[in-house]
Formats: structure tokens, sequence, C-alpha cells
């Protein structure tokens, strides 16, 4: 799935998911299948635990919160090629701000700063404010023998425990496995995509890495 990735960087990701696969619902090929192809999305060919909003240009901020009505700022704020990283928490902050949501994307980032404190990160890139505070939540109920803050302390999310965790929360809320337990086909892709991030650009992406992740696990 990430063959130029780091060994290294990897082992600690693959010993939190195996070190329970029955408790995590990923004993079988077709879940770890299904949640893989997934996380290759969310993560990207490098393997970033951390969204790379700084590497965004002017034309995907044009879809997304803020600068869908200020075009003008997506051009001077987004990544040009040659120029180095463009200022990630500007970008942030103006693209994950509530006040620029529609009522249904909403993501809790009420508070200057918000939006660049609680960007996407972990294997399924979890984001906004409302989302840390869930995954805070829920934690202690999967985990009993610890107790996590993650909106105090949001940058845990990206080390390779809590990255699978956070994931792995969202898996079981909404018990994606038995979506995944009904098929191998695009529909079932979809399905999961459509609950983890419904407006997203990259259904068809999603569903080329679940048909390599198939080939791998099944």
């Amino acid at each position: 799935m990430w063959p130029k990735a780091d060994p290294e960087k990897m082992k600690p990701i693959l010993d939190e998911l195996n070190r329970d696969l029955i408790g995590y619902k990923l004993d079988t090929r077709l879940r770890q299948a299904h949640f893989m192809a997934q996380v290759r999305q969310e993560v990207g060919s490098s393997f970033s635990l951390r969204e790379q909003v700084e590497y965004m240009g002017a034309a995907a901020l044009k879809q997304i919160g803020y600068y869908r009505t200020h075009h003008k700022d997506a051009d001077i704020d987004g990544y040009k090629k040659g120029k180095g990283p463009a200022n990630g928490e500007v970008i942030a902050n103006r693209m994950y701000d509530d006040n620029y949501r529609g009522e249904k994307y909403k993501l809790g980032n009420t508070s200057p700063g918000d939006g660049w404190k609680y960007l996407g990160r972990g294997l399924k890139q979890l984001t906004g404010k409302s989302n840390y505070q869930d995954l805070t939540n829920m934690y202690s109920t999967i985990w009993p023998d610890e107790k996590v803050d993650f909106v105090k302390n949001p940058e845990l999310i990206e080390k390779p425990k809590y990255a699978v965790r956070s994931a792995i929360r969202f898996w079981l809320k909404y018990k994606l496995y038995d979506v995944a337990d009904k098929g191998a086909e695009g529909v079932q892709v979809d399905a999961i995509t459509n609950i983890i991030n419904k407006a997203t650009d990259s259904y068809a992406a999603r569903r080329q890495h679940f048909i390599h992740a198939y080939k791998i696990f099944i």
C-alpha cells in the first residue's frame, strides 16, 4: 500500500493495529482491505499523519469553506510550485472556520485558531474540534486503562498509537465493518466513503485503492 514509506515509520502503526484485530473489528481480510483503502486516501502516498494544508493549491482551496466565496484569497494563500510551502496556519484557519461552512459540515471550530489546531490528523485525518471532543469522550470506553484529552492535546493524534486509535474509534462508532462485510464491490467502498467524508471528490480514487488493497489482502 505504501511501497515508499519508511518501514520504521510503519512498524508502530502495524503493531497497534495487530494488537487487537478482533476488538478492532479488523479480523477478516475483507475488512482489512476496506480499512486500508480508506487510510491510503486519507494519509496519501507519503503516509503523512498530519494534513499537509501547506501544499494545497488555489484550485483545491476554492472548493472548501471560506475560500468558496473568497477566490482571490485562495489565489494568494494557496501553494505555488517552486515557492516553498504556503502558510498552513492561515489556510487551515480560513478553510475550517465554521462561519463559512454549511450547517451539515460544521466542525465545532468557533474560536480563532481552531482550524489550525484541529486540522486533519491520524489514519483517518480526524478534523475539527467537535470530532476531537468526540474522540476524547469515546476513547476511554474502548481503552478503559487510559484517559486522554485530545482537545487539549490535539498533536497526540500524530503519534502512531493515537493515529491508529482515532481511526479505529471511527470504524467502530459507525460500524463500518458491517458495511465492509457486505462485499468487495465499488458500492461498498462508496458507502464507507460516504460516511467518512460525504462531500469528498475522492470516491473514484478510494475505489482504486480498494482494488489494490483487495489484491494484497485477499
